[in-house]
């Protein structure tokens, strides 16, 4: 696959071969995908990444029940600057939505 140029599908082939490398790690070893991606000798962009492979998003409850759990458990005392700009950023995009600041 490597000399057929599999691996060379707009990237550097050796980027390309630890993103396959990972993603076959995180599927299971008798998943139908890993075993088309060899036998059919596909290119690594048509190997389908883990989010990509998940079949729903998860709900908005769930999502905001796991934004809360990971803000709760923030040490605000040891914030970078770059995480207090992706809070503001949240903060902003959720009064967005909301329409109301508090």
């Amino acid at each position: 696959m490597y000399l057929d140029k599999k691996f060379s599908d707009g990237a550097r082939s050796q980027e390309a071969i630890r993103d396959v490398a990972k993603t076959l790690k995180e599927l299971p070893e008798e998943d139908r995908i890993v075993y088309d991606f060899f036998q059919k000798e596909k290119t690594f962009s048509d190997l389908p990444t883990p989010i990509a492979r998940s079949k729903s998003k998860p709900s908005l409850s769930d999502a905001c029940q796991a934004l809360i759990g990971v803000l709760l458990d923030l040490d605000s005392t040891a914030l970078t600057l770059r995480d207090r700009r992706i809070l503001d950023r949240t903060d902003a995009v959720l009064h967005q939505v909301v329409g109301v600041r508090a």
